[in-house]
């Protein structure tokens, strides 16, 4: 284990401090912004840091807040310095006191009266400094587009190639060609909730499942996390048409992918890809016509490192499910309504397996798939679908207008809910693959559509009162994150996607209110996720001093391989997890605080796992924090 991997040790026993704000001492001019370096600064101490910053940088105009770790009872002062070490501002910090999530004793810094551009920047305590940082206008500028261009490598049946791969050793043949011809798993290895084996749902012979993206760090793809990621790059790109003022920021042009001068916005083309692969999932003809495959992967886990194309593990395709089938009814129907402007073949293409999908689902409402759901991938199992069939009907409502929809959204419990907790985790969010239907009032929130003046308006005013549920949790816990530990002391597995979610929620909150406070406290939160957090790390690759190096990846896994590469940058760790369920970890972790279950491992998988819907979503935020930010 390489020496930044230390940290995960030693913060698993530290403690620290916390004070009340006063007014600033002293204030000098910022040093100028220097060129931003091409790999990040590795800032490396033997003492554990006590000062985390934002290490990604912080936006001029909004909040800058930083977590002094101290054991002091009284507030105590911080210093603001440039490279030089010149002094900038003194103030003193604010003490929390004791933190649940990471069992330290903290203190909060705000320093959001310095406003001037420049860095980098570095707060000092005690003779303690922080990672270094930048404010400037432009931080998530690039961050956006990386995160944007992970699903370009997690590409499947194309060769990533250069340029666009950015580096020569991320370039590779192509991953899985033989899933264009892929047999369809024996009726009685796959069980349904029911616990019987139901031949009706069981498909012989072989399928074209070939293209996609490969899910996280495995070959596996998964209809149900393809759904949740397709809808957050959708409803980023409509946000951006109808609620932002960055739309020209996705054009054709803007992502370092093969189809970037095709004249269709390059978001829209990377979606695309994973949009023909849900086609080919949808059964065409048959007694289940119109329904949609729940996965296709491996008979067994894969080892690490392994090249998609050099993975000759045999691969099965995996029996219809009703929540697939609704995923495909989703997003066709969002894809018929966004691409007629750019391809009306396909649009039309898109809205025809829409409609299929949905009288599929009908006629069959809950063929689900059970935990039992096979090895060498994901179960993705799930116990009901009326979340599913809400999220659906919202599409197709907005989409066609037609009234059979609106019937469905109207007689949901669902109807213009926003919650902010998980049903089935028990834990702070607001939506995850599992629990989809408030995806459908986001959409209803952000699209025109037939819904009514009044229904539109109920539903805005939810996301408001969600995103301030979810501010006032960020400002009672210590580290300034809007998740509370769970009711058996936990954070769950990806605990950093269900503070993402939140953000989307607090943007969206922001569009319809024009409450700038919403923006201060996504940016606010954005910091634990880059840095201000109790492990001192960005929880994204090739930002900040100490970023995530290891993400659980077969082919990013230069740690096991120097001849496999380092990831790419803008890859989003799921982060801490109290289940801590990877023999790597289990010892390592044994008795940690929830908020510090986390180690920079490629081998620990419960902890340092990446997924395609939580870097949507991740690359959602960099985008309207950037938005927000330079309006």
């Amino acid at each position: 284990m390489k020496k930044y991997a230390f940290c995960a040790i030693w913060l698993l026993c530290s403690a620290c401090g916390g004070a009340a704000p006063t007014a600033p001492l002293e204030v000098k001019a910022a040093a100028p912004a220097p060129s931003a370096p091409e790999e990040p600064v590795v800032m490396e101490t033997a003492d554990p840091p006590v000062v985390m910053v934002n290490q990604a940088g912080y936006l001029p105009d909004f909040r800058k807040t930083a977590v002094y770790r101290g054991a002091e009872t009284d507030p105590v002062e911080f210093e603001l310095v440039d490279a030089a070490g010149v002094v900038l501002l003194r103030e003193r910090t604010q003490v929390y006191g004791p933190d649940t999530a990471s069992g330290d004793h903290v203190h909060r810094i705000d320093f959001s009266n310095w406003k001037d551009e420049g860095g980098p920047l570095r707060l000092r305590v005690n003779g303690q400094y922080s990672q270094p940082f930048s404010v400037g206008k432009d931080v998530y500028r690039k961050m956006k587009l990386d995160a944007l261009s992970f699903f370009y490598h997690q590409r499947s049946g194309v060769p990533i190639e250069m340029p666009f791969a950015g580096r020569e050793n991320l370039a590779r043949p192509a991953g899985h060609p033989e899933d264009a011809a892929v047999e369809c798993l024996p009726p009685d290895a796959f069980i349904f909730t029911s616990g019987q084996v139901d031949r009706r749902y069981a498909c012989s012979g072989v399928r074209d499942v070939s293209g996609g993206w490969y899910d996280a760090g495995d070959h596996g793809k998964y209809v149900v996390n393809g759904g949740a990621a397709l809808w957050t790059l959708l409803n980023l790109f409509e946000r951006a048409r109808y609620g932002g003022s960055n739309f020209h920021q996705f054009a054709d042009g803007t992502l370092s992918i093969p189809e970037n001068t095709n004249r269709v916005p390059d978001i829209l083309d990377e979606a695309r890809h994973e949009l023909a692969f849900f086609l080919k999932m949808q059964e065409e003809k048959g007694p289940f016509a119109g329904m949609l495959h729940h996965k296709i992967h491996s008979d067994q886990w894969t080892g690490l490192p392994l090249a998609p194309h050099a993975d000759t593990m045999p691969r099965h395709l995996y029996p219809v499910t009703t929540q697939a089938t609704l995923n495909g009814a989703a997003v066709f129907a969002m894809a018929a309504r966004i691409y007629d402007t750019y391809d009306r073949e396909f649009a039309a293409t898109c809205l025809k397996a829409a409609k299929a999908a949905w009288k599929a689902a009908k006629k069959n409402p809950q063929v689900v798939a059970s935990t039992d759901g096979g090895h060498g991938g994901g179960p993705y199992d799930d116990p009901r679908a009326d979340d599913e069939f809400y999220w659906a009907a919202a599409e197709l409502f907005i989409t066609t207008g037609e009234e059979v929809y609106k019937k469905e959204l109207v007689a949901s419990r669902y109807f213009k809910v926003v919650p902010s907790f998980l049903e089935f985790d028990e834990a702070d969010g607001v939506f995850t693959w599992k629990d989809i239907a408030p995806l459908g009032n986001l959409s209803l929130a952000v699209t025109p559509s037939r819904l009514g003046e009044a229904d539109v308006i109920a539903i805005r005013r939810n996301i408001i009162n969600a995103a301030a549920q979810f501010a006032k949790k960020a400002g009672a816990t210590g580290y300034g994150a809007p998740l509370t530990v769970g009711p058996k002391g936990t954070y769950p597995w990806g605990s950093n996607s269900n503070i993402i979610n939140a953000l989307i929620v607090m943007g969206l909150a922001f569009d319809f209110s024009g409450d700038l406070s919403f923006v201060d406290e996504a940016a606010d939160a954005m910091g634990y996720l880059l840095g201000r957090n109790p492990m001192d790390t960005c929880y994204v690759t090739g930002y900040g001093a100490r970023p995530v190096r290891h993400p659980h990846h077969r082919f990013f896994a230069d740690q096991l391989d120097p001849a496999f590469p380092a990831p790419p940058p803008g890859i989003f760790s799921g982060g801490p997890n109290s289940g801590i369920q990877d023999d790597h970890v289990k010892e390592l972790l044994k008795g940690c605080a929830p908020a510090k279950c986390y180690v920079d491992h490629i081998q620990s998988w419960s902890t340092n796992e990446i997924a395609i819907n939580w870097n949507a979503s991740f690359a959602w935020v960099a985008a309207f924090l950037d938005d927000a930010g330079t309006r």
